[in-house]
């Protein structure tokens, strides 16, 4: 479809050995001798392979967030497969940090894992405890070449690769996401990589947080009904317009 002397770039794709997507921006040139017959074509280009999976992946992830027809447990198991795809790694963990104890809150394994939610665990053995005092992110991609291989989450589980964040919700620190494999990555983690687990530590944090706040708001509304139940008083709640939300039984008898 080009022209004589034209050009044109466009955005290859192929599959490599081991199925994953690869991508190349491709700058093709037509030339011609005579202005009219095209004698061969010139493209060169260069991979945009990591650049295009991040792109994808932030799609997918506002996609995620935005999809009404999600709850909130939905949305964040959605989440983490985005990050599993990403990172190409088998075990993804949202975990909730409770003084010096790890819980795990949400998880996703495409291998057997014997981590599940409600399991409990000291923080000082895991990868966790080892940067939230100092950093929001923590991301090694060969445990046993580094520092960290004598812990007991590397000693009794095999993690190789480790990729996690911070979570934190407009109440306050919340804990972490994670995602880990017992295989080594073979290539050091990027900037863009860091940035991804930081989204994710965002927008997970903030789904939790509108949890937790719907959770304190029910039990306002249980405390109330109660109240209003058993107090022999004329009450009621209304907004800022006057309209009433809750009243007790007294007053509803007493007004009909």
């Amino acid at each position: 479809a080009i022209e004589p002397n034209g050009a044109k770039t466009e955005i290859f794709s192929i599959l490599d050995v081991d199925g994953r997507t690869r991508y190349a921006r491709v700058f093709i040139r037509a030339i011609t001798t005579d202005g009219i017959t095209i004698n061969q074509f010139q493209a060169s280009g260069y991979d945009i392979t990591e650049e295009q999976h991040y792109r994808i992946s932030l799609d997918r992830l506002f996609s995620v967030f935005s999809d009404d027809m999600l709850d909130i447990e939905q949305k964040v198991e959605h989440l983490l497969e985005v990050g599993l795809d990403y990172y190409r790694l088998d075990t993804a963990l949202v975990s909730m940090i409770l003084g010096e104890t790890y819980e795990v809150q949400y998880t996703k394994s495409r291998v057997a894992s014997d981590i599940k939610k409600g399991v409990k665990i000291p923080l000082s053995d895991t990868f966790c405890g080892q940067f939230l005092e100092t950093s929001a992110f923590l991301a090694i991609d060969d445990v046993s070449s580094g520092d960290l291989s004598q812990l007991p989450c590397h000693s009794h589980t095999g993690i190789e690769s480790f990729v996690g964040a911070s979570v934190q919700t407009a109440n306050g620190p919340y804990g972490t996401v994670s995602f880990s494999s017992t295989k080594a990555r073979g290539k050091p983690y990027s900037s863009q990589d860091e940035n991804f687990s930081l989204f994710l530590g965002s927008w997970i944090g903030f789904l939790l947080g509108n949890e937790e706040q719907m959770e304190f708001m029910a039990n306002q509304n249980d405390y109330y009904q109660s109240l209003f139940r058993s107090v022999p008083a004329m009450m009621f709640l209304c907004d800022n317009d006057g309209l009433i939300i809750s009243a007790s039984n007294r007053i509803s008898s007493k007004l009909g």
